[in-house]
């Protein structure tokens, strides 16, 4: 959002959070996903799926296609991800294609090292074949994967041997080197010749920016409970801020109050409490379903 809102100030300073925005969101579901399955497998994957990723999706599309009066057949198809109206949730394609791929290699593969070289393919033909939006995202989720096993494995989290204050010791280096291997990437990117290369350089850049940055900034983050708190109090309606903060961009867009600070504060204030509104349907949808299964 941050992004998003920034650019429309005629300044780019904000450019790269958007992507960063995009990498923690996808880092985050890996390590979620690979968290869950360490814990219950794949049980109700797809619910679980459809009770927070797919319904807060669908009431959001939903609305938008009365609003904007779309046809039926361009409603099934944004409803499917075969299409999008917003040129933002193109992210929900790719994260649908991350889900498919995870459930996949989990549900019919047990060597974990050939569900890892699986990924490794996905990750290379992302970034060779897709766009530079996608393409700087291409390890962002197998990241979080690969993360959520590293402290599994105790390599971070063994606080029998190292107690809590080591292991939050060598998450802040390793989050404060990918920061350094962040920052680095984005100092070399301002560089005028290496913009002129090709459209592989330019992304490799990029993915080693939200790549490192996404993590980085969570690593370090957590280990400040004033940010940890803050973080948490947005975490919970980040994906719905996410859907519904697109549709109000037009306030900037076209200028609605002539003012650039007043169409701001008007589009955070609509999207925070659409959003809070939208965690609580959706909120009421999961209790009935869990509801109802254990009724039957």
């Amino acid at each position: 959002m941050v992004s998003h809102i920034g650019n429309y100030s005629g300044r780019t300073w904000f450019t790269p959070l958007g992507g960063l925005g995009v990498a923690l969101f996808l880092f985050c579901s890996g390590y979620g996903l690979m968290a869950s399955y360490h814990m219950k497998g794949l049980d109700h994957f797809w619910r679980n799926k459809l009770v927070t990723v797919y319904i807060p999706y669908f009431i959001v599309e939903v609305i938008a296609s009365v609003l904007a009066r779309r046809t039926l057949v361009d409603t099934l198809l944004v409803l499917t991800f075969l299409q999008t109206r917003n040129a933002l949730m193109w992210y929900m394609q790719y994260l649908v294609c991350c889900y498919f791929l995870f459930w996949l290699a989990y549900r019919f593969i047990t060597d974990k090292r050939i569900c890892y070289i699986i990924w490794g393919v996905a990750a290379i033909l992302s970034f060779i074949f897709l766009d530079n939006l996608r393409g700087k995202q291409a390890i962002a989720f197998l990241g979080g994967l690969i993360y959520s096993d590293y402290e599994r494995l105790h390599v971070l989290n063994n606080t029998a041997e190292n107690g809590a204050g080591a292991k939050q010791k060598r998450k802040c280096i390793l989050g404060f080197l990918l920061a350094v291997f962040a920052l680095l990437a984005l100092a070399v990117k301002q560089i005028p010749v290496v913009r002129e290369q090709s459209h592989y350089v330019v992304t490799l850049l990029n993915l080693i920016i939200k790549s490192g940055g996404a993590p980085a900034l969570l690593l370090i983050t957590a280990q400040i409970q004033p940010f940890k708190r803050l973080l948490s109090w947005v975490g919970k309606f980040s994906y719905s801020l996410y859907l519904i903060h697109g549709y109000f961009l037009y306030f900037l867009a076209e200028d609605v109050f002539g003012s650039y600070l007043l169409n701001s504060v008007v589009l955070l204030a609509i999207s925070y409490v659409l959003a809070v509104v939208l965690n609580w349907v959706t909120g009421l949808i999961k209790s009935r379903i869990r509801k109802s299964q254990n009724n039957v």
